[in-house]
């Protein structure tokens, strides 16, 4: 399945994309509705219902999943989102699933990004 998506997903997608954020305290990744539509990929969301605790001080129930290449400084992974309807003020939340996928070493006094690659330790601020 994840061959399938990459041949529909560009693996620039997420050049396009403005507004991340990088959220240790989120134990998913999340990404707006809008913003797959914007991009025309609804076609591959996987119809999944789940309910996000403490999104925006209240619930919200999702509206599916989807998979999608995410690249950092040449880093290159599948990453699954949970698509929600709301409005937020960042169009992707990149929590710890990412995090541990990447191997991310977060600074928040920094404000920096420390992980892993194969030409050595990159950084992002």
């Amino acid at each position: 399945m994840t061959s399938l998506l990459r041949r529909k997903i560009p693996s620039d997608f997420f050049c396009h994309i403005i507004m991340p954020l990088v959220d240790p305290r989120r134990s998913a990744n999340i990404i707006q509705k809008r913003v797959i539509e914007q991009t025309k990929f609804t076609g591959s969301i996987i119809p999944v219902t789940k309910l996000l605790a403490g999104f925006n001080l209240v619930s919200v129930t999702t509206r599916g999943e989807i998979l999608l290449p995410t690249n950092t400084e040449g880093v290159t992974k599948t990453t699954l989102f949970e698509v929600v309807n709301v409005d937020m003020g960042y169009n992707i939340i990149l929590g710890r699933p990412w995090i541990y996928e990447i191997k991310v070493v977060p600074s928040i006094y920094h404000q920096l990004l420390k992980f892993p690659t194969t030409e050595g330790i990159k950084q992002i601020r």
